[in-house]
């Protein structure tokens, strides 16, 4: 479907940005992980922000963000995931005018061989681009603080992301977010 480029279809609403997993969905969470507590074992030992998009232009850097203990490797038996996902707007008659598309890659780390309990390297970046003439579109990620979930006798990283995304007009700017929450065996919207 094109794209709508008329001068009256730059009006943007809330609920016309949609957030979705693209293919199939990773193990059920298990209770309380979303409310996992703060952790003193887990530390970030990369970069907490970085842009996606800058300007309708997908930025390709390669940055990363971790859930580990400090000056630790993924062990021998890490276990590597991609999970895509994707973010669509629709002006205020329902025309799609913006649609990206970006992929987390973990790389899991552990002592516990394919079990493993922490994430060694998380890499997030665009995979596809559309946006209508007249819009303008960026998008950030944001790494907060690695938090930890006891499961089956042994701790778990929880890397809480937050990807921020701002659609802009002559006429409007719209700022929307969306939680994920990743763990060494999936990534999960909020």
């Amino acid at each position: 479907m094109p794209f709508d480029t008329s001068q009256d279809s730059r009006a943007l609403t809330c609920s016309g940005v949609q957030w979705e997993r693209i293919g199939p969905a990773g193990p059920p969470l298990p209770n309380g992980l979303w409310t996992a507590y703060g952790s003193t074992r887990f530390f970030n030992l990369g970069r907490r922000t970085w842009l996606l998009v800058e300007k309708n232009k997908p930025v390709t850097q390669a940055l990363w963000a971790s859930a580990c203990p400090a000056d630790t490797a993924p062990g021998s038996g890490s276990i590597v995931l991609t999970q895509e996902f994707s973010v669509r707007a629709k002006n205020y008659y329902g025309v799609p005018v913006v649609a990206i598309r970006y992929r987390f890659g973990v790389q899991s780390g552990g002592e516990t061989g394919p079990s493993d309990r922490w994430i060694g390297q998380l890499s997030v970046a665009p995979d596809e681009l559309s946006v209508a003439a007249g819009w303008n579109v960026s998008m950030t990620f944001f790494a907060q603080e690695p938090r930890e979930y006891p499961d089956a006798g042994a701790t778990i990283a929880v890397l809480p992301v937050k990807i921020d995304l701002t659609i802009e007009t002559k006429m409007k700017r719209h700022d929307a977010s969306k939680m994920h929450l990743v763990v060494p065996t999936g990534v999960f919207l909020a």
